[in-house]
């Protein structure tokens, strides 16, 4: 009997344990089977590149040069790093300018763009407006402004299907952003003349209210050095005469009177002006926190260099009202504003050749696209894969060795077979494994999991293999609810066989044929199934097998697929070995996990797998294909 391994606990392995892993070199083969998938998808991303190539019209290039001319002379004595900044700032504000969707605007109102706006006389203001603004739009998305590293050059690019319209908007965006700068340029002219009028009044009131405050300053500095000579005066007196000495009471009362002189004269500069009654307002908290001798000394010192700072001040408004006043009177301030910005390098011109389309971009771009969802499509396929992929799965799974790997022929139903071709040698393979790992075993199960995976062909080809070495050997097709034996074989379908054995309505030797294509093989059929029998019994099957064991070496039984009836785990108990077949592209992972905890719970675990249906490419290979099979009559298991 065949026995579950030994799995170190005592139970048999669950699906998931048995479940491999995936490995690097899995998923290169999982993209290179399904390379079909990413030519087709490269060859529809080649159609559809050549379907817009053809529906793209011919695009043409415009395009012009401009310089940018601003006189930096007005920005005074700078360095050159500080004149390059100002510069780049100045063109890259010349480059926003002319990328503003006002400024295309103003160009679809001329004369070369009526064909591509509606009739104004015959659609509403509204719409027309609106057609005007959509225009502009595409005007600024055709168009490109782009400026030159390290200078002051800008081009201009404009790119679209007419080459003369291409060339029109580039001569409308310049006509009119001049347009526009001269305007812009009179109303700043304008503008600063006003502003410099306003300034020359505000720094001649400056400097009338700081000569008024100087003149104060003037008296109260006179004042502050009387004070000083009287200072030392009492100074000199205390040292050598009595404090009540008639001259130094005199003196120190003539000290007094002109520190408040001083006082009153503090008091007419904070009068004279706002500017000064803010200064002098804004050193209240300091003088506040002071008194007598100390108050008087802070204000001395303060009144001097605020003098001295009014008089720096008055000195430079002098200066600057003297410059504005002069550059007014010549107008040099308003010949400078009306300066154009840029002159006209380069006149707009057109390439006479097309710029596009440009074939190899369209096959590029759509060839990564096409090359980019060929991959996502095979990965996502290839994920969603649940075939066994390998040889080496297929045993970690079955924790049984792979016997044979037997390629996918369509000869295979043709018994013998030639015996130089690899399905020969493959069931040869088979043969001797089966003999090596179980010698003694005499009866064997030929079994699947699920329908279509080839076990009858098997079946036949093993005993045709081992039944041409010299041994007696005996097929019986024991698959009793789908027999094909004798189709293989060519045998009488009509003939009586196994199950009219075991009904008890023919003897054995009268249901055994021989099969005249393979000397030394005899087969039971499978035989009529009545409508009234019944399975046979499992004990009959028993006693039936050791009496034919008697007469044959090898005992060979095709049985049902182990999922869809229990016949076969019935009829296991009562043989040597079970074998089992494995449909390399159509059984799934999980229909052989069941197949095998089935038959490990019966006692009856296989001692090998056949690899069935390879690819003859990979035949001795490590991989298959994806699964893909139908139900056969039997239903389908996943």
């Amino acid at each position: 009997m065949a026995e579950a391994p030994d799995t170190g606990t005592g139970d048999s392995k669950s699906s998931e344990d048995l479940a491999p892993q995936r490995e690097l070199v899995d998923y290169f083969y999982l993209l290179l089977e399904r390379l079909w998938i990413i030519v087709i998808c490269l060859i529809g991303a080649g159609v559809f590149a050549q379907y817009q190539l053809s529906r793209t019209p011919e695009t043409f290039r415009a395009a012009s040069t401009i310089e940018v001319e601003r006189d930096l002379r007005a920005a005074g004595d700078i360095t050159e790093e500080r004149r390059r900044t100002l510069q780049t700032d100045m063109v890259a504000v010349i480059a926003q300018k002319l990328s503003l969707d006002s400024l295309f605007h103003s160009v679809t109102a001329r004369p070369e763009f009526s064909a591509l706006l509606p009739d104004p006389a015959a659609v509403p203001a509204e719409e027309y407006e609106a057609a005007r603004q959509a225009l502009a739009r595409e005007m600024n998305m055709w168009t490109s402004v782009t400026m030159r590293p390290r200078s002051t050059l800008i081009d201009i690019e404009t790119i679209y299907t007419d080459p003369n319209l291409a060339r029109h908007v580039i001569e409308g965006m310049l006509v009119e952003f001049d347009k526009l700068g001269s305007s812009n340029r009179a109303g700043e002219s304008n503008a600063n003349l006003e502003f410099l009028t306003k300034e020359l009044e505000r720094i001649r009131k400056n400097l009338s209210d700081s000569e008024k405050s100087l003149v104060i300053y003037k008296d109260a500095l006179r004042i502050r050095e009387e004070i000083q000579k009287s200072e030392t005066k009492v100074r000199e007196m205390e040292q050598e005469y009595l404090e009540k000495w008639p001259p130094l009471v005199q003196e120190k009362s003539n000290l007094e009177q002109l520190q408040q002189s001083f006082i009153e004269e503090l008091r007419r500069i904070t009068d004279s002006s706002e500017t000064e009654y803010a200064f002098w307002n804004e050193h209240a908290g300091q003088m506040a926190a002071l008194n007598g001798q100390d108050l008087i000394s802070y204000q001395l010192r303060t009144a001097e260099a605020r003098n001295n700072m009014l008089n720096r001040d008055f000195q430079t408004e002098s200066e600057l009202y003297d410059s504005l006043l002069s550059q007014v009177k010549r107008g040099g301030v308003e010949i400078e504003f009306e300066q154009s910005e840029f002159k006209i390098v380069q006149p707009p011109y057109t390439f006479p050749q097309p710029i596009g389309p440009v074939p190899v971009k369209f096959y590029i771009r759509y060839g990564i696209l096409g090359l980019g969802g060929g991959f996502l499509i095979a990965f996502l396929l290839g994920l969603m894969d649940s075939t066994v992929r390998r040889i080496e799965d297929v045993e970690r799974i079955s924790n049984s060795p792979v016997f044979s790997v037997v390629p996918k022929s369509g000869k295979m139903k043709t018994i013998p077979l030639d015996s130089a071709s690899q399905a020969a040698e493959s069931f040869r393979t088979l043969r001797a494994s089966l003999l090596l790992s179980s010698k003694d075993a005499k009866t064997i199960v030929i079994t699947s999991s699920t329908p279509g995976e080839g076990k009858s062909t098997i079946s036949c080809n093993l005993a045709a293999t081992i039944a041409t070495q010299g041994e007696k050997v005996l097929l019986i097709d024991l698959d009793l609810r789908r027999p094909v034996i004798h189709n293989y074989l060519g045998l009488d379908a009509t003939r009586n066989g196994v199950n009219d054995c075991l009904a008890g309505r023919s003897y054995v030797e009268d249901v055994i044929q021989p099969c005249d294509r393979v000397p030394g093989l005899d087969v039971m059929t499978a035989g009529q199934m009545r409508f009234k029998d019944r399975l046979p019994d499992d004990a009959k099957i028993g006693q039936l097998l050791e009496h034919l064991g008697q007469r044959y070496e090898r005992i060979i039984l095709d049985t049902a697929p182990v999922l869809v009836v229990s016949d076969t785990l019935l009829m296991a108990k009562h043989v040597d070995a079970v074998c089992m077949v494995f449909g390399m592209v159509k059984t799934p992972r999980k229909a052989l996990l069941r197949a095998l905890t089935l038959l490990s719970k019966n006692e009856t675990y296989p001692i090998g797998i056949v690899s069935n249906f390879m690819p003859q490419r990979k035949a001795f290979g490590q991989y298959g294909y994806y699964y893909s099979y139908s139900g056969g009559g039997y239903g389908a298991y996943s």
